[in-house]
Order: structure tokens, then sequence, then C-alpha cells
């Protein structure tokens, strides 16, 4: 065994006797009702002293005003990515899709569609198909909802 290894083992034989000193309650670390399915009485409970605790907060004059006119100085905040929708008009139909490339790196499959690389299980551009597997010479496509699956062709440059 080499000296990795028995590292190893030690951090695990650490972690599984620190797992059992926790949850056996000798730690002191585990509440009374851990493990048990949390009720609405119990969350509403929670909710209550939760507004309790934030009624005694009392902000100063500074944190008021920085609060009051956040929004109007902030404008849009950075850090929220925005949602946009797209036109009707901009959506894509089967014939404007295009499939022209395929790798494979390991278990990975990547294919190119519409100059955009997509792996299984990842949506197009504008959320209207899926990419349900992708083949060296074909990629199945799907529409929410919808039991039919769209083959697109790889196209072969001249």
């Amino acid at each position: 065994m080499t000296r990795r290894e028995k590292i190893i083992l030690g951090l695990t034989a650490v972690a599984l006797v620190g797992a059992v000193f926790y949850y056996s309650g000798l730690g002191g670390g585990v509440s009374p009702d851990a493990g048990k399915t949390p009720t609405f009485a119990s969350a509403q409970t929670d909710l209550d002293e939760i507004r309790s605790r934030f009624a005694l907060l009392s902000l100063n004059t500074w944190e008021e005003s920085v609060l009051g006119t956040r929004d109007e100085s902030w404008g849009e905040d950075p850090f929220v990515s925005q949602l946009t929708m797209d036109a009707p008009g901009d959506a894509l139909s089967e014939d404007s899709l295009t499939y022209t490339g395929f790798m494979k790196i390991g278990d990975s499959r990547i294919g190119i569609i519409n100059d955009v690389e997509y792996t299984p299980g990842m949506w197009l551009e504008n959320g209207q198909f899926r990419v349900l597997s992708l083949a060296p010479g074909e990629a199945r496509l799907a529409r929410p909802g919808s039991p039919v699956e769209i083959r697109l062709e790889m196209e072969r440059e001249n």
C-alpha cells in the first residue's frame, strides 16, 4: 500500500468516525427533530419565528436611504440575468436547422447545429428544440411536449 493510499484510507476512517459521532447524537449536533418530515404547521412556526426576529431589527437612516433609493439609482441589476422572449417571427423552423459537424471525445458527443455546439440533452438557441442524440451522420431533435422526433442529416461541404 502506497503512502497516498494510506492517507486516503486514514481520511476516510476519520470521516466515518465523525459521521457516526455526529449522527448518533453524542456530539449534540443533531436536533431532536432531525429526520422528521416537516409539516405545514412546523414551517409556519419557523416563518413566524423568523418574522419576529426581523421585526426586532432596526435600520439606521443611512440604511433606509440606501434601500429606499436603490431602485431609482441602480437601474438594471447587473447580477440578475434578464430573460428575453423571442418574437414569434424569430421562431426556428425545421428547415432552418443545419447539422454541420460532429465530435466524439471520450464518452462526450458534440454536434454543431446552426454553427453552435450542443451535447445531448441541451436546448437549441431559443428553447424550441431539444437535442435527443447525436451521431456522425444525423442528429435527433424534439419539440417540448411533442412525441415527434426530427432527424437532421449531416450536411457535407462540397
